[in-house]
């Protein structure tokens, strides 16, 4: 038995809730319902387009399907541009017609074009609260397999985690100089002077963050073995601008006025990014723990992240101050 998009063998068929009678893995079915999601419509199954209602077992620790009791409608936007486009073509045609103008034609169309954008705005909203209600539900499902995976992964590390809080300096010494040069210039907003030792950076950094969670954090992002995500990937320790900027680079943002978000950021001190944890924007200048999967589970479609705060509290066995 194969998967039917990947061609690589499965041992065990995932339970489709369709009528649909095709092997996917669970990697590619997973994968395909986030395709589906991310392009404006629902989740749906690749093969016959059924809606699927998606949802997280936190015990079991795994995704659960079902059918939609309501079939979403399908994306009508291309087609309502496209007529919307035909439109136009047709008014400025007979706007073009001088004396002759058909004013009771022109009053159709003009008619029509507005209840086209008036459609397209009502579906657009629809849409995104279908999918605002979907990522809320299955981020609220996912809350409790989060904070054991990360207590999980503290009570394995407790020994490196203890002997971060207790003695820092000690354990900076394994980080790489590129590593702590890059981390003094994030914590502190200045270009580090060169040369430096090693020795100034790690008293630098101590000294700048002043926090035993915090650089327990960053030392467990250098040191130890990657945190994991509730969907199997595992969490990348990266600054909230470099995450916020990603973001805004999605958006389909030019340089400019990605720059000028950056810096309406920076002077509101808050970013755009919640975390999944607690559900509290992340601030501009901290660290955010974002997923390897980005976007690419059912699970989590517009990618997960965990503050620097919840990390520390269920990670590292401590709060951040």
């Amino acid at each position: 038995m194969e998967c039917a998009i990947c061609f690589e063998a499965i041992t065990a068929r995932t339970t489709l809730p369709c009528a649909c009678n095709v092997d996917y893995c669970l990697r590619c079915w997973d994968r395909s319902l986030a395709a589906s999601f991310n392009s404006g419509e629902s989740a749906r199954c690749p093969t016959c387009r059924t809606s699927v209602r998606v949802d997280f077992d936190a015990a079991e620790g795994c995704l659960v399907f079902s059918r939609e009791s309501e079939d979403p409608p399908a994306n009508t936007e291309s087609a309502i541009q496209d007529e919307l486009e035909q439109l136009r073509q047709q008014m400025i045609e007979i706007q073009g017609e001088g004396a002759e103008t058909d004013e009771e034609q022109e009053a159709h169309l003009y008619q029509r074009f507005v209840a086209l954008v008036s459609s397209a705005q009502q579906e657009d909203q629809h849409r995104y609260q279908r999918q605002y209600d979907t990522i809320e539900r299955l981020a609220q499902q996912a809350i409790p397999a989060m904070t054991r995976k990360l207590q999980r992964y503290h009570a394995a590390n407790d020994v490196p985690l203890e002997g971060f809080r207790q003695n820092p300096e000690k354990h900076l010494e394994n980080v790489a100089v590129a590593e702590l040069k890059t981390q003094v210039e994030l914590v502190g907003r200045t270009p580090v002077q060169t040369p430096i030792s090693k020795r100034h950076l790690i008293k630098q950094l101590v000294a700048t963050i002043d926090n035993p969670g915090k650089l327990s954090s960053f030392l467990v992002s250098t040191t130890l073995e990657p945190p994991p995500c509730v969907c199997g990937g595992t969490l990348t320790r990266i600054d909230s601008r470099a995450r916020t900027a990603h973001f805004l680079e999605g958006a389909g943002l030019t340089e400019h006025a990605l720059q000028r978000a950056l810096q309406n950021h920076d002077n509101m001190g808050t970013t755009n990014v919640i975390c999944d944890v607690c559900d509290v924007q992340i601030p501009f200048l901290d660290f955010v723990w974002t997923c390897s999967n980005g976007a690419s589970t059912i699970l989590h479609a517009t990618t997960y992240d965990v503050c620097d705060a919840c990390f520390i509290l269920h990670a590292c066995g401590g709060d951040d101050s």
